[in-house]
């Protein structure tokens, strides 16, 4: 009975090695940092960061089948992550174009986090609480942030901002204070801000239009993103390409990924971060398609 009580003791014993030795190796074969499209990221050093900006897919005046081909261009590109600058679709809550935005964008490999944005297409104009809480139940919130790396990246909803009567537009300005006053945003060593709307287009002092934000909103963002240390601000809506710098921060429009305005084809813009320095190109669709084992 005694060598039996041993034996069992032993075998017990042996089980139990075996159980933790397999979830050791388990846990070692895991990706820690994998995760699904619209998660946030645990924060994580890299020694590079590639994501995509895009804009304005504004379904059913752009082509799905537009669309669809970017977003397959962008999966062979393996970024990071990719930020849609608002202007999802053309009519906001309009069912039949929002479920065809999101067939669209299933087409994105399903280990690159899609981070959507709303546009004035979206919510309306002025902003409707109706089509705030379509677009939150389709494309999830309003704004975000995230950590990556060593960057803070941060999303806004340009509309609300513009709009002092705007369901939660005071929220939002908080919101948006507190992140750029957060011990994350001091340590971060690089701060990306992305929105549907250009600050401005030509000059920090000209007045606000339907393509551009408000003065007054205009010069509080400007001073409070130069005052904390932003580095670039990305947004769409002038489905064109536009370039300007303000005291050290780059604000960088990006054309439509389907339906320009101007004389550039459809395209979008893919920022490289390395340490505190980062590179922007901006593709039509019809050059990646010739350069692409080039860029991989």
């Amino acid at each position: 009975m005694r060598y039996w009580s041993l034996y069992l003791i032993r075998r017990q014993n042996f089980y139990l090695f075996f159980l933790l030795c397999l979830t050791f190796f388990s846990g070692c074969c895991l990706r820690p940092d994998s995760t699904s499209p619209g998660d946030q990221f645990d924060s994580r050093q890299k020694e590079s960061i590639r994501f995509i900006v895009a804009a304005d897919p504004q379904l059913f005046r752009g082509d799905k089948s537009d669309l669809v081909e970017a977003i397959q261009l962008i999966n062979r590109l393996e970024p990071d992550f990719v930020v849609m600058c608002g202007d999802l679709v053309e009519t906001p809550s309009n069912m039949e174009q929002i479920r065809a935005y999101k067939d669209a964008v299933t087409e994105l490999s399903g280990d690159i986090p899609l981070y959507n944005l709303p546009g004035n297409h979206d919510l309306g104009r002025p902003v409707g609480s109706n089509n705030i809480s379509t677009y939150q139940q389709h494309f999830g919130e309003l704004w975000f942030d995230f950590e990556y790396g060593d960057g803070l990246f941060i999303g806004l909803c340009s509309d609300i901002l513009a709009d002092a009567d705007a369901p939660m537009h005071g929220e939002h300005k908080k919101w948006l204070w507190d992140i750029l006053d957060s011990p994350e945003a001091k340590k971060a060593e690089n701060i990306f801000v992305f929105m549907h709307h250009p600050l401005y287009l030509n000059s920090p002092d000209e007045p606000g239009a339907y393509s551009n934000m408000p003065v007054g909103i205009r010069k509080e963002l400007l001073e409070f993103f130069v005052q904390n240390g932003v580095q670039a601000v990305f947004s769409g809506h002038f489905h064109d390409n536009r370039i300007n710098s303000y005291q050290g921060v780059d604000l960088i429009t990006t054309n439509s990924i389907t339906a320009p305005l101007g004389k550039i084809p459809a395209g979008f813009r893919v920022v490289e971060v390395r340490q505190e320095r980062y590179e922007q190109t901006y593709y039509t669709t019809e050059e990646l398609k010739k350069e692409i084992e080039t860029l991989r």
